[in-house]
């Protein structure tokens, strides 16, 4: 699914609050460290504006991230995934503009990268993270506290032989997905309604020699 995906839930207190997702780059190809993705859109500028950054790569070796910035700032690491198929979900409330250079450093030389976007606004407080970066036939799982009225990001990469497909999402939807090469990137969300301990979240790939899954939840 693409395009904008928009959620309202009555925060704290009363006050609205809403959660989407934006964007995602283009898969940039280059066999370098550090990789700059100009004026990416982060949505209307609002004082409560919280931008959440999901980071998807690969490279021939596992790699973790260094690094996220958006606008020259540092971005905050919630969960992050070492592997081939390195991938990590990164926070930061950022209150004006509306585009923003994107800035990802890695631990070694990369293949590609690429990222998304997505934009909350109202009071927003990370809930739980998980990552699994082993393969079991091409499944990766994790379990993650889920809040009413909440909201949940994953990040999934898998390569293998032969591009692989990305055939079952459980507990987010797809927002966007690409081949790249012989990996398949995916990113999606979800609004939990319930809620939940220990709830599953899985990216289930035709094939996966390598690749990883991260999910952010919040409340």
């Amino acid at each position: 699914m693409s395009g904008i995906t928009q959620a309202l839930f009555g925060g704290f207190g009363g006050t609205a609050r809403t959660f989407e997702y934006v964007t995602t780059t283009a898969v940039t190809i280059s066999s370098v460290s550090s990789y700059t993705f100009s004026a990416v859109s982060i949505g209307a500028a609002v004082a409560t504006r919280k931008i959440v950054v999901a980071v998807g790569a690969s490279a021939s070796v596992s790699r973790s991230i260094s690094s996220v910035t958006l606008g020259g700032n540092a971005m905050t690491l919630i969960v992050a995934a070492t592997s081939a198929n390195p991938l990590g979900i990164y926070t930061i409330d950022v209150a004006a503009g509306t585009t923003a250079d994107v800035v990802v450093t890695f631990s070694g030389s990369m293949s590609r990268c690429r990222v998304s976007v997505y934009r909350f606004t109202g009071t927003w407080s990370t809930l739980d993270s998980a990552s699994d970066a082993t393969p079991s036939s091409g499944v990766f799982s994790v379990t993650s506290n889920t809040a009413s009225g909440g909201a949940l990001v994953a990040v999934a990469a898998s390569f293998a032989g032969a591009a692989p497909t990305l055939d079952s999402a459980v507990g987010w939807t797809v927002d966007d997905e690409t081949t790249s090469g012989t990996n398949r990137l995916a990113v999606g969300s979800s609004y939990a309604t319930d809620t939940a301990t220990g709830a599953t979240q899985s990216a289930t790939f035709s094939a996966s020699s390598t690749g990883a899954l991260a999910v952010a939840t919040f409340q």
